[in-house]
């Protein structure tokens, strides 16, 4: 009928890697059991609010040559999404200097593979940097973006010429994978046709487009939603997949209509619909506004909202509306089952409303905080000044802590940023299939005019996955205690059990530890007591015992994994003052993960890292930390890199899943209360 219609995909039976979600749209809801999606941004390192790389204030990881590197790692992964933005000093965007040139190496080579003006890259003009993997200022808002994944096997640098004295915003989004997967390297002659369709056609049923995909099955009908009135509009049993949900009502009832979802007996999701299709307070008839229509979520043409998240289940679902307003409203209502069910290792559908209005505690803006296993797939967000007409609300850099850690995996430059724009996002609103911004305007507020700005952003390519939990938020304005209203909605999979969970730790500070562990260093290492900041604001201060040992050196422990039912990761903490720290880990005399380059930081000298591990046997484990040789040029297995600093170690960590209770759906039979969003994690850290 006219809402909704069939839809198409391929089963998927091979590892996939983690951000090719054009390959079958199911795996936009796949929960990854290992790696890490990271941000190599030019966030101010001693937490100043002078996010950029400048004159006298470089942002260089190191220098090679006459070129600065501003990425660089080791192993495999890929570059899923790039942002940059520059001025002239002008408090606006400004067009990227054409005698600035990029580069970028693969896999150690001396060669650049892709070398060319920083300009080109987005473009448009320079295959395969093309529209709409990428886009300039003008079509982003004041931001340059691509989307083009730059995979590689053994390690990528990125570098800048002719840079030393711009001012240069920038974020790389990374994935970085175990050791042993096996990647085909960027070639530039990918076939990305899939992706690029997608991309270019925002607000269109994404799923319709995919081949060899049988039609679903769609429930339909109009009702009238009475005052206070709770209406089931679906319902299913047995495991299953819902790929399309649309309404259709009165854009006056958009903020007093609920939607309410819920999945295997747990409810995810009960927000207004205003919220949940990425619309807030936008204005349809306003041409001053753009209504969000994008890959997953939005107004279409017709002006129907639509949803295209996969929802998977595995005992039913259930939807209903909830009419909170005085007067009966009218709608009309599709939800489409998936004639195939959910691919292995699929979360639970999520979405997370909060509302600060205005915000006046301290500590960053919460946007969401989740306990156990799951992914952060997309961020709509309806911020203002307070009392004030002013923009120093966007001036927040997001912050990203994962598992548990103290440091935060993601630190950005800014909220316009986040969301793929510039400066205040300052060419007016704009809508990508992925990211958008919906309007900017003045409103009255309870005692002056105030500022408000709605933006969207869907991270598909590079969604943030966790195995322990997660804490994201936004700095409050450019000092952290600015006030402001915000309302924010988070759409996230959930993971079934087993999560990571901490082992056993090794704790230099302890000598007690040391003996358990049978810790030994090289003759040279020198003990030290470190008092000192972790990056984020409010700063987590720490003081403890550790040794740096030099360039070349080792250091051997044993851990034990008796009890792990599969997937360890190993976490080290160290001091960032030292840059260079690159290094290779050991097990049981074997290569089994490569440490990137360390960017020094000698304001906010506490720094954590993460490394998943190849799977092996529970039991003893032998480990060694081999610190890079000081000589450049030599090839390694697993890393090639110029360490010229010393090597830091002061406590590292094993995490496992203690329980393999997944089954072969990808969901765990039984006990789903651990599937509910529990927020137990501090706040601020």
């Amino acid at each position: 009928m006219w809402l909704l219609a069939g839809a198409a995909s391929a089963q998927t039976v091979a590892w996939t890697a983690p951000w090719e979600f054009w390959t079958d749209l199911r795996r936009v809801s796949v929960v990854p059991q290992d790696g890490r999606t990271l941000l190599r941004s030019s966030h101010c390192p001693s937490g100043c609010r002078k996010d950029r790389h400048s004159a006298g204030d470089e942002r260089y990881l190191r220098r090679d040559g006459k070129e600065g590197v501003i990425f660089e790692e080791a192993g495999p992964g890929a570059i899923t999404r790039i942002w940059m933005t520059t001025s002239a000093g002008t408090g606006v965007s400004a067009a990227i200097d054409p005698r600035i040139r990029l580069r970028i190496y693969f896999d150690g080579e001396a060669t650049a593979r892709i070398d060319l003006p920083l300009a080109e890259l987005f473009s448009g003009n320079s295959a395969p940097f093309t529209a709409p993997l990428v886009g300039d200022r003008l079509s982003s808002s004041g931001g340059y973006f691509s989307y083009l994944p730059l995979v590689y096997q053994d390690g990528c640098r990125v570098t800048l010429e002719g840079a030393d004295k711009t001012n240069l915003w920038f974020q790389f989004s990374f994935h970085r994978l175990r050791s042993d997967r096996v990647l085909a390297t960027f070639a530039g002659d990918e076939d990305l046709s899939r992706l690029r369709q997608l991309m270019a056609t925002p607000g269109a049923d994404p799923w319709l487009s995919q081949s060899d995909y049988p039609a679903g099955t769609t429930t339909e009908a109009v009702v009238d939603l009475a005052p206070g009135e709770l209406t089931p509009i679906f319902a299913a049993v047995g495991t299953g997949l819902l790929d399309a949900f649309k309404l259709d009502l009165p854009a006056e009832a958009w903020q007093q209509v609920k939607v309410i979802l819920r999945f295997d007996g747990e409810t995810t999701a009960d927000l207004p619909v205003a919220d949940f299709f990425a619309l807030g307070s936008v204005q349809p008839g306003l041409a001053s506004e753009l209504p969000t229509r994008s890959l997953l979520l939005g107004l279409d043409a017709a002006g129907r909202l639509y949803s295209y998240w996969p929802m998977p289940f595995h005992s039913g679902a259930t939807f209903w509306l909830l009419n909170q307003g005085d007067e009966t409203v009218p709608v009309a209502y599709g939800v489409r089952r998936s004639a195939l069910g959910p691919l292995p290792g699929s979360g639970r559908f999520a979405v997370t409303l909060k509302v600060a209005a205005p915000l006046t505690t301290s500590g960053d803006l919460p946007v969401l905080a989740l306990e156990g296993a799951g992914k952060w797939v997309g961020l709509f967000a309806e911020m203002g000044s307070v009392d004030g007409v002013n923009s120093l609300y966007l001036e927040g850099d997001e912050r990203i802590y994962l598992d548990g850690s103290a440091h935060p995996a993601l630190y950005g430059t800014g909220v316009e940023d986040t969301f793929n724009g510039g400066f205040y996002f300052d060419q007016g609103p704009f809508g990508r299939a992925l990211h958008g911004m919906e309007f900017k305007r003045r409103v009255a507020g309870p005692v002056a005019n105030e500022e408000r700005a709605a933006a969207y952003r869907w991270m598909l390519a590079d969604a943030v996955s966790f195995a322990g939990g997660l804490r994201a938020g936004f700095e409050r304005g450019p000092t952290g205690d600015s006030t402001l209203r915000a309302r924010t909605v988070a759409f996230h999979y959930l993971a079934p059990p087993p999560a990571l969970v901490a082992v056993d730790q090794l704790d230099l500070s302890d000598p007690a530890s040391r003996a358990e562990h049978d810790f030994q260093s090289d003759p040279a290492a020198r003990d030290y007591l470190l008092t000192g900041l972790f990056e984020g604001e409010p700063a987590v201060a720490l003081s403890a015992a550790g040794l740096r040992r030099p360039a070349g050196s080792s250091s051997t422990f044993t851990f034990d994994s008796a009890g792990c039912g599969g997937g360890l990761l190993l976490r080290r903490r160290f001091d960032a003052r030292h840059g260079g720290q690159a290094g290779e880990i050991w097990i049981d005399g074997q290569p089994v993960a490569a440490l990137s380059y360390a960017a020094p930081n000698g304001d906010r000298r506490w720094r954590e890292v993460d490394l998943h591990l190849p799977p092996r046997a529970a039991g003893p484990l032998a480990i060694e930390v081999r610190a890079a040789p000081a000589p450049a040029g030599e090839r390694r297995r697993l890393f090639r890199r110029r360490a010229t600093t010393d090597f830091t170690e002061f406590r590292y960590e094993l995490w496992c899943r203690i329980d393999d209770r997944i089954f072969a759906d990808g969901f765990e039979s039984g006990g789903l209360a651990a599937w509910s969003p529990a927020e137990r994690l501090p706040w601020p850290h």
